[in-house]
């Protein structure tokens, strides 16, 4: 078949990124955005579907399905990938740009589920990868974003096309990446004290400061254009009635 690929050399780093992005806009707008708005009582399930949600299941294709985006394809092994290929390539904005997206959604999914395979994940050495805290995950993201940093202000000749968030923008992304650091460290202010809030509002005075939002990290959707709306919109357009209202909605 001319058409399959059999080895990841055949794919150029910046496709296999474009991937990664639709993958990661998947984790971070579908199914889990819901299911925390269902736990917060934002929404509330109104169909016998939603029964299996509030049953937290040792074993659920819904939850496995998000674990196999997290770290297959479009995930963590594409995202690593990436950042070989681009440190080879000298890419180093692509490189940059990679490891925010595996910032947040790492920092996201420890936000979800604690302790996650992650120092030792989609290593062929490790078949079964150690569960790292909910804390050294967060503290790694950190530092994964500090080097982040360090490639996207280093720079290249990128196209524009393949960043559906910024369009490489340095000057963004940096603002973006301490906004980020801000948002980890005052997940723990309420244990670490005074000194992670001050941490935090001194992330966030580097960070997003444009009123407009037009600075924000957010996903790229054309309304209108079948299938390329947002997730959330698709979802709801799609599943009348399944989700309403819930005690908490503001």
């Amino acid at each position: 078949n001319p058409n399959k690929v059999d080895d990841i050399d055949q794919v150029s780093v910046e496709a296999l990124f474009v991937g990664s992005q639709v993958t990661m806009y998947g984790v971070m707008e579908g199914y889990l955005s819901r299911l925390v708005t269902m736990f917060m009582q934002q929404l509330a399930g109104q169909l016998y579907s939603h029964a299996d949600d509030y049953k937290c299941a040792p074993l659920d294709w819904r939850l496995d399905d998000r674990w196999s985006d997290l770290y297959g394809t479009g995930g963590l092994v594409d995202l690593r990938m990436i950042q070989q290929k681009s440190e080879v390539q000298e890419k180093y904005l692509l490189k940059g740009v990679s490891q925010m997206w595996e910032a947040l959604v790492f920092s996201t999914a420890a936000d979800l589920w604690g302790d996650l395979p992650y120092s030792q994940a989609v290593n062929s050495l490790y078949t079964e990868p150690d569960f790292d805290s909910q804390r050294s995950i967060h503290n790694a993201t950190i530092s994964l974003i500090d080097a982040a940093i360090e490639n996207i202000e280093r720079g290249q000749a990128f196209s524009s096309l393949n960043d559906f968030t910024f369009s490489g923008n340095q000057e963004k992304w940096v603002s973006c990446a301490r906004t980020l650091q801000a948002r980890i460290t005052l997940n723990w202010a309420e244990v670490n004290g005074a000194a992670a809030y001050t941490q935090a509002l001194a992330l966030a005075q580097q960070g997003i400061s444009d009123p407009t939002g037009e600075s924000d990290w957010k996903p790229f959707h054309q309304a209108g254009s079948d299938g390329e709306e947002s997730i959330w919109h698709q979802f709801f357009d799609e599943n009348l009635y399944v989700m309403g209202a819930g005690a908490l909605l503001v």
